[in-house]
């Protein structure tokens, strides 16, 4: 559990410097570092995908901030946690390593994706620093996307502008945990997002 609370600080720490970092975005969109391998260049936008096929949303207990609800599998005991921020739900695995996901939301101070997606990376405090992968479609929506993989943990985030709110999710599972398994988890829950706030504009 050492590695959840570790991990939790420094997100809301990050969401919290995004706001500030974010309205500035588009006036330094020019001078902004770009990620180490993208995968898509970061001052452009890539087109969402579909999300993977035949995956069967998560149905388990609710994980619910004002802008949206997801769900976690049903296979795995988690326990939630919520702050005035975030709300998240953890599940320890077999080897003692956490499982996580974690929603967030902002107000938006800016409405521009990869803008956004950027401030995100610049601010991150991640090591290794997360890497921009393509653009995909959460709920019908586009959101970017990013993904790190350290020692213990592997983090994957999705995140978007909804209405006037900035939100992200992020999903975090041990590297001991297969990639089949871990993949099968993360899509699970992604497939689950509904959006319950006002439409993007």
């Amino acid at each position: 559990m050492r590695h959840l609370h570790r991990r939790t600080g420094i997100l809301l720490s990050a969401l919290l410097l995004i706001g500030g970092v974010a309205g500035c975005a588009d006036a330094d969109a020019g001078d902004a570092p770009k990620p180490s391998t993208p995968r898509t260049a970061p001052n452009e936008s890539a087109p969402p995908t579909s999300q993977t096929p035949d995956v069967e949303p998560a149905r388990g207990a609710a994980v619910e901030i004002p802008v949206l609800k997801l769900r976690v599998t049903e296979d795995l005991r988690w326990l939630p946690f919520s702050t005035r921020l975030t709300a998240s739900a953890t599940a320890v695995l077999d080897d003692g390593y956490p499982a996580s996901v974690t929603a967030s939301e902002l107000q938006s101070v800016q409405n521009d994706l990869d803008a956004y997606a950027r401030a995100f990376i610049e601010v991150s405090t991640y090591d290794p620093r997360p890497t921009r992968l393509e653009n995909r479609a959460i709920d019908g929506a586009e959101a970017w996307v990013a993904e790190a993989v350290g020692a213990e943990l592997r983090s994957y985030w999705v995140g978007g502008i909804h209405g006037d709110r900035q939100w992200s999710v992020q999903i975090e599972t041990p590297v001991s945990l297969a990639d089949a398994e871990a993949t099968q988890l993360r899509e699970r829950i992604l497939a689950s997002i509904e959006f319950t706030g006002a439409p993007s504009a």
